[in-house]
């Protein structure tokens, strides 16, 4: 799904979903500020109404996000004045001044859900209509998986029986000779372009028929950049002796050359093995992107692989910053990373942290506030344990006046 205009829709609410990629580009404007409804009434001579919030966009997409530079959305609030008497009563002559009140109204909030990755470089605003009023929200979910397989590259399965055109064969079908062989014992370079035969064992069969996926995605979670994120990138390939070593390549290039699989009798369809497509489902966010836009709230979640910060990454939030992933890495880069907010939230999931093979760079965790890390216990409840993990860093740093640790995953306005 492409968007590649505008929609106004004034304190509203716009969900757009789509089940592959979903792009908003360049000149993409999605507008839900907030309104100002003012009316003059008669009956008292007054301007007199209410001002009502930004509104909600939800961006969906089972397949990769693309939010462009250039694409703006804005679900910022807004500003209005009301008009009322204050009445000055005296015994013999009450007087009446005529009051002005300004009024803001909060920003409103972003939602953003992405399965396979892409690339958040639009421009946010969600700032208050005033400066008594609260700027917006913002949600980027990142629900990829890193080594995810997916399909049967392979089927129908290849046979016992193989067949390959020979005019001196003893099989004839569709007026064209052939000759058997018994797929895991016989020499597949009938024409003898490799030094030796080349042998397809009966557990490398196995493996060709059951073990190779059409497709395979990896990825690196949420990936916090600190300039303009990578642009959404194209699928690649992976040979299927890449990707099971088991496999002999000759093998995959003789069958798919000459053979055709069947029964005793009888040949069942040519032999056609391609590569594995492979898919990165990393989603890249711009921390640039997410820098003055007047949200007072900012939520990243990774909920399987983990959220992955940049060097150079310096992430200033006038308000909250959570981040809840099964682990927050750094990319092996070195450099130092910051990410500061009013009130920085970190929360665990369960989940297989990754392995690091060097630690680099500097992570430093700042808050005006208070830096609240979570836990989650088996104590009053059946969940999973699990903790916060800072993984990669050669450094990490904690600035703050006030360092909580929470039993329980923190929850805004909960109990914990």
């Amino acid at each position: 799904m492409v968007v590649a205009g505008r929609i106004l829709a004034p304190a509203g609410t716009l969900n757009i979903s789509a089940n592959s990629t979903l792009t908003l580009t360049d000149e993409a404007e999605l507008l839900l500020p907030g309104v100002a409804r003012i009316f003059y009434a008669p009956a008292t001579g007054l301007h007199q109404g209410n001002v009502l919030a930004g509104g909600r966009v939800t961006l969906d997409a089972q397949g990769a996000l693309d939010l462009r530079e250039g694409a703006l959305i804005d679900v910022s609030g807004a500003q209005g004045t009301l008009e009322y008497w204050d009445r000055i009563a005296t015994v013999f002559n009450p007087v009446r001044n005529l009051v002005t009140q300004e009024l803001g109204s909060n920003g409103g909030s972003v939602a953003i859900t992405a399965a396979k990755g892409g690339t958040v470089n639009a421009t946010l605003r969600a700032h208050g209509g005033n400066a008594q009023a609260a700027g917006g929200s913002l949600s980027i979910m990142d629900t990829s998986s890193a080594g995810s397989p997916s399909g049967d590259l392979v089927s129908p399965d290849i046979g016992s029986f193989l067949y390959y055109k020979n005019p001196a064969g003893t099989f004839i079908f569709g007026g064209e000779r052939y000759t058997r062989i018994i797929g895991t014992s016989g020499n597949l370079d009938v024409h003898d372009e490799y030094a030796g035969d080349v042998k397809m064992a009966n557990a490398m069969r196995t493996a060709i028929n059951s073990s190779l996926p059409i497709s395979i995605s990896d990825s690196n979670g949420l990936v916090l950049e600190a300039g303009t994120a990578p642009a959404v990138g194209t699928d690649g390939s992976m040979a299927p002796s890449e990707y099971n070593t088991t496999i002999d390549k000759r093998v995959v290039d003789l069958l798919n050359k000459y053979f055709w699989s069947g029964t005793g009798t009888a040949l069942s369809h040519k032999i056609n093995i391609g590569n594995i497509t492979t898919t990165d489902s990393t989603l890249h966010v711009s921390a640039t992107a997410l820098q003055n836009t007047g949200l007072s709230a900012v939520d990243l979640h990774s909920t399987q692989v983990g959220v992955q910060v940049s060097g150079g990454v310096n992430l200033d939030v006038d308000g909250r910053l959570g981040i809840t992933a099964p682990v927050i890495k750094s990319d092996g880069q070195g450099g130092v990373a910051r990410l500061h907010a009013n009130h920085l939230q970190l929360n665990p999931l369960a989940g297989a942290p990754g392995a690091v093979t060097e630690s680099a760079g500097e992570l430093i965790l700042s808050a005006s506030q208070v830096i609240d890390i979570a836990g989650i216990g088996p104590q009053g409840g059946s969940s999973q344990p699990a903790s916060v993990n800072l993984r990669g860093f050669e450094r990490t740093v904690l600035e703050t006046g006030d360092l909580r640790f929470v039993a329980g995953a923190y929850s805004e306005g909960g109990n914990d």
